[in-house]
């Protein structure tokens, strides 16, 4: 297998002398090739606190309705040990929505299970940090119960659908999916990524 070099970083300890990056040892730093990435700093070290409040300010706002459908993707092949009732809501549920979702993108293993949202979910957007979704009570019509988060929702959902696995956390921007203009199922990944250009095009 080849490993893609771009998933593998390297952490070069550097310091800020006299406005300008240097090694932290003082050895001439590596040559690099043209790449991007991230220069984490203290905050008091940004000497223009306008500059400063650009990159921290903070805003919320509303990104899907109340009453919006989440699918939250759950791996499930027929190795894995899982009642019949189980089998058949994650199958109606990937039969109700698999053509809704991109050419190719739903595997052998992929199934869905649904979200319904009890209030709008909001998206926290951070200054330079990634965006990170606020709590919102969810309804897991299968489970027949009430959460407070999305997270908290896919864990559940995990759970209950995917014993087989050692930890039920996941990366829910990747993980779950909700349906876009264009009629199609997305990730929430999709969605962050949408709102933190706009929110850049605002700042320019």
């Amino acid at each position: 297998m080849i490993l893609d070099p771009l998933q593998k970083l390297v952490k070069i300890p550097v310091k800020i002398v006299q406005g300008k990056v240097v090694s932290l040892d003082g050895s001439a730093l590596p040559e690099l090739k043209d790449a991007t990435g991230e220069l984490l700093v203290p905050a008091y070290s940004v000497k223009d606190p306008a500059v400063l409040v650009k990159l921290t300010e903070e805003k919320t706002l509303p990104v899907l309705p109340e009453g919006s459908i989440l699918l939250a993707e759950m791996r499930v092949y027929e190795s894995h040990s899982l009642g019949n009732e189980k089998r058949d809501y994650l199958r109606s549920v990937r039969e109700k929505h698999q053509k809704q979702f991109p050419m190719g993108s739903v595997s052998a293993g992929s199934y869905f299970a649904e979200i319904t949202l009890r209030e709008p979910l909001r998206l926290r957007l951070r200054g330079t940090k990634e965006a990170i979704l606020e709590n919102c009570p969810c309804n897991l019509g299968y489970l027949k119960t009430t959460v407070h988060s999305i997270n908290e929702a896919y864990f559940n959902l995990s759970t209950d659908f995917e014993p087989h696995r050692r930890s039920h956390n996941g990366n829910v921007f990747q993980k779950v999916f909700f349906k876009d203009n264009d009629g199609l199922w997305h990730p929430l990944n999709d969605l962050r990524k949408h709102h933190q250009v706009q929110q850049e095009k605002l700042k320019e």
